[in-house]
């Protein structure tokens, strides 16, 4: 047990008390990872005959990192941002993106429109080198049918359980944000029972041990 000593006040073991700006700045820091974790869904959505899943961990305390769900009559589409950076410099963009992507998907939009449209907002809002990496999907849920549009994000992970192969899903175009001119496609693919895809971002790859070793694409491929 610590003890005060006489005639001055308690410290904590081990170190001084954080100063007032320092424990204010934590405050902030917490109060912005709880809006930004409230962002995400709580539970993925319940489909017949198919399941979904999905995690974020932020490398620091915030970042600027979601995922979300979005469903209509007999489609799920679900969607991965990344903002550039760290901390709260991708933070406050990424709960702006949020709210921007959450009022377009429910229009319907063909996937590659729907990014296009995207990306000349963010290059009037965002500033600097500030940009969105961006995968979306989406699944015709009675017939399987997958569609994909990228903007900059590692490509998905395609498990093909008649095969037991996993392979990628090509497909390369700007981030969001940084070139207003960019245009955007999508591709299709045929999903069968016991399929997934697996979207991820950059975080996974970049990610380092100890020693400095990133674990890489070729390592992400090969644990999917």
């Amino acid at each position: 047990m610590a003890r005060a000593k006489a005639g001055g006040p308690s410290r904590p073991p081990g170190g001084t008390r954080p100063s007032p700006a320092r424990r204010l700045l934590q405050k902030d820091l917490q109060t912005a990872r709880d809006l930004q974790m409230g962002l995400l869904p709580g539970a993925p959505p319940r489909l017949e005959g198919h399941s979904s899943a999905g995690r974020c961990l932020p490398a620091a305390q915030v970042g600027g990192g979601s995922f979300q769900y979005y469903q209509r009559p007999g489609h799920l589409s679900v969607a991965l941002a990344d903002v550039a950076g760290h901390g709260m410099e991708a933070a406050i963009p990424a709960v702006m993106f949020s709210g921007i992507l959450d009022s377009h998907m429910h229009m319907g939009q063909d996937l590659a429109a729907l990014l296009g449209r995207l990306n000349e907002i963010l290059c009037e809002r965002l500033t600097g080198h500030t940009h969105v990496t961006m995968a979306l999907v989406e699944l015709e849920l009675a017939t399987g049918v997958l569609r994909f549009t990228n903007a900059g994000c590692p490509y998905p992970c395609h498990y093909v359980k008649r095969t037991a192969e996993v392979t990628e899903i090509p497909m390369d175009a700007y981030p969001l944000g940084l070139r207003r001119d960019t245009r955007y496609s999508a591709t299709e693919v045929q999903l069968q029972a016991g399929d997934y895809v697996l979207l991820y971002s950059d975080g996974i790859a970049e990610a380092a041990n100890a020693e400095g070793d990133l674990f890489g694409f070729d390592r992400t491929l090969d644990a999917t």
